[in-house]
C-alpha cells in the first residue's frame, strides 16, 4: 500500500485544501495511507487532528528576508529541521509527497527532492509564494487555482489550473442548495440560531483576522442590526477584542461561539478559520462579496482579487473606505 504525505501549513489557506485532497483520497480509496506533515503553531495543529488525520510536525523555520540575526541562523536551523523530515519520510515509508504551500513545504520539498521521492503541489494563490517556487524546480504535477501563477516547471512535468479543492462541508451545501434552497437556508438558520427570512452578512478578514475590519464592524455593529443579521468571523485570538466593542455599542452579550438574540436581531461572533478558498466557495454558491484589500497587504492578494472580482456581485474595499460601505444605506 502506498503512502501519501502531506504538507502544508500555517493559515487556513493552506491547511483547507490540504484537508479537502486528503478526505478527496479517503473517499476514492478509504484504505489509502495518509499523514501530514505541519507545525506545532499553525492552524494544521489542532484541524489536522481534528479531521481524523495523523500530524507529523517540523519547526517553522521562516526563509529570512534580510541581513539580521535570523538570517545568520537560518542555516543551522534548516538543515536541523531537514533532518527531521528525512526521519518522518523515512519513518512513514512514503511514496509520494503532495505539497501545499507554507514554510513547512519547504524542507520537505527538499528532501523529498534528495530521496528521489514525487512531488505534487498545489497553488491555491494567484501568486505562488517561495516555498512552492522552489518545489516547482522538482515536482512532477502541478495544479493551480489560477492562472498566471508565475509557477515555472520542469521539463516533463505538467502544470494545470484545477481550481481550488473545496471542503466537504461546502461541496456538500452546493449539492443541497441544488436540491432545495430554501431548505437548506432554513436548516442552516436553525443551526446557526438565527432567522432565515432576514438579510445576513457574513465578515471574515482571512483566517488570522484582520483588525481594521473587526474595529469598522464592530463599531458599526448598531447600525448594522437595523438592517441585516450579522455572522462575524473575527480571526483568531481576536474575538475577545470584537466581542467587548460590539457590547459597548450594542449594549447586550454575545457568546464566542453562538449569538444572544437580541430585540429581534443577532449578531454571531465566531473565531474565524476561513481563508481565501471562502471566495471560491461563495463563487459556487453565489453571493455578494466584498473583498477587504488592506493597505499594507502584498501583491498576492491584488492579484487573487482582481481575479475573484470579475464576479458581477463583487466590489473591492480597503482600510480607508470601511466606514463609507459599512453604513447601512451602503448595506
Amino acid at each position: 500500500m502506498k503512502h501519501i504525505v502531506l504538507a502544508g501549513g500555517g493559515t487556513a489557506g493552506h491547511v483547507n485544501p490540504l484537508l479537502s485532497v486528503a478526505s478527496a483520497i479517503k473517499s476514492a480509496d478509504p484504505q489509502a495511507a495518509l499523514s501530514v506533515i505541519g507545525t506545532d503553531v499553525g492552524l494544521e495543529h489542532d484541524l489536522v487532528p481534528q479531521a481524523g488525520f495523523e500530524l507529523d510536525t517540523i519547526a517553522k523555520v521562516p526563509f529570512p528576508r534580510r541581513p539580521n540575526m535570523q538570517a545568520l541562523r537560518f542555516p543551522g536551523r534548516w538543515k536541523h529541521e531537514q533532518q527531521k523530515v528525512r526521519e518522518i519520510l523515512q519513518r512513514r515509508q512514503a511514496d509520494v509527497v503532495v505539497g501545499f504551500g507554507g514554510y513547512v513545504s519547504a524542507p520537505v520539498y527538499t528532501v523529498a527532492h534528495s530521496m528521489g521521492l514525487p512531488i505534487v503541489i498545489h497553488e491555491q494563490n494567484a501568486r505562488a509564494g517561495m516555498a512552492n517556487k522552489l518545489g516547482a524546480r522538482w515536482a512532477s504535477f502541478i495544479g493551480t487555482a489560477y492562472d498566471g501563477t508565475g509557477l515555472k516547471v520542469r521539463n516533463g512535468a505538467e502544470i494545470r489550473r484545477v481550481g481550488l479543492p473545496l471542503r466537504p462541508v461546502m461541496a456538500d451545501l452546493c449539492r443541497k442548495l441544488g436540491e432545495n434552497k430554501s431548505l437548506a437556508r432554513q436548516e442552516a438558520a436553525r443551526q446557526l440560531g438565527i432567522d432565515p427570512n432576514r438579510p445576513l452578512m457574513v465578515v471574515t478578514g482571512g483566517s488570522l483576522g484582520a483588525v481594521s475590519l473587526n474595529e469598522a464592524v464592530s463599531d458599526a455593529a448598531a447600525q448594522l442590526l437595523d438592517v441585516t443579521q450579522v455572522i462575524h468571523l473575527t480571526g483568531r485570538k481576536k474575538s475577545d477584542d470584537v466581542r467587548r466593542r460590539v457590547a459597548q455599542n450594542v449594549g447586550s452579550r454575545s457568546s464566542p461561539t453562538l449569538t444572544r438574540p437580541m430585540q429581534g436581531k443577532a449578531i454571531i461572533i465566531l473565531p474565524n478559520i476561513w481563508n481565501a478558498s471562502t471566495w471560491h466557495s461563495l463563487r459556487r454558491i453565489w453571493w455578494s462579496a466584498v473583498p477587504e484589500q488592506a493597505p499594507s497587504a502584498s501583491w498576492r492578494p491584488s492579484a487573487c482579487l482582481r481575479s475573484m472580482c470579475r464576479c458581477p456581485s463583487a466590489m473591492v474595499s480597503n482600510d480607508s473606505t470601511h466606514s463609507r460601505w459599512l453604513r447601512p444605506e451602503a448595506v
